[in-house]
């Protein structure tokens, strides 16, 4: 597989949607991730087809500001999720504090944990998220220390679907992207305004 940066909002979200058939796209970030985030979903044209998925590492006593924080930069919709749901194409869903996500009958649902402090949530919606869509499946891993979010794209990539890392250099904290890359689960490695695609 050929990696290369496309700069064109449309030719990209064709090459996703088309090429890899990609319905939902999970990201996963932990500290310094909400500006690479940002980034990413300010880049994303409104109309794509896909749906976004966003989870982030909280501090579980504070309440999110999240999806507050993400209207203010996309024109899709942004819902944090409350409840069992039927995703949406072009709609961008955010994680509750303290919750992991999960697929019951196609749909999406919040999963209260009991354990806030060995969690690992990137992982394991990654890993649902793999089992539910398989290659219409992607996942990208921004900015965020540790390791969450590896063993999600492995699932991802062997189930089919289409794996990103944000590019280190460009990374607050860069732990989590440098684990994919070095574990060599990341498809396409790139700054969180370019989306890559394959050739």
């Amino acid at each position: 597989m050929t990696n290369r940066l496309v700069s064109s909002d449309s030719e990209t979200s064709e090459a996703l949607r088309h090429q890899q058939a990609v319905q939902i796209v999970g990201m996963g970030a932990s500290a310094g991730g909400l500006d690479a985030i940002s980034e990413f979903l300010a880049s994303m044209p409104s109309r794509t087809g896909m749906a976004f998925i966003v989870l982030q590492h909280h501090d579980p006593s504070r309440r999110g500001l999240l999806p507050e924080l993400l209207r203010r930069i996309t024109t899709m919709e942004v819902c944090e999720i409350a409840e069992s749901i039927e995703v949406r194409p072009d709609h961008v869903y955010v994680a509750p504090p303290n919750f992991d996500l999960a697929f019951s009958n196609e749909k999406l649902m919040p999963v209260e944990t009991a354990d806030v402090h060995s969690r690992y949530p990137i992982d394991s919606f990654f890993r649902a998220l793999a089992a539910e869509k398989g290659q219409a499946a992607a996942g990208v891993v921004f900015s965020g220390m540790g390791t969450d979010g590896t063993a999600g794209l492995r699932a991802i990539q062997e189930a089919g679907g289409v794996t990103l890392a944000q590019e280190p250099n460009s990374a607050k904290f860069d732990s989590m992207p440098r684990s994919a890359i070095a574990a060599g689960v990341a498809d396409f490695v790139a700054p969180p305004g370019a989306r890559p695609c394959a050739s």
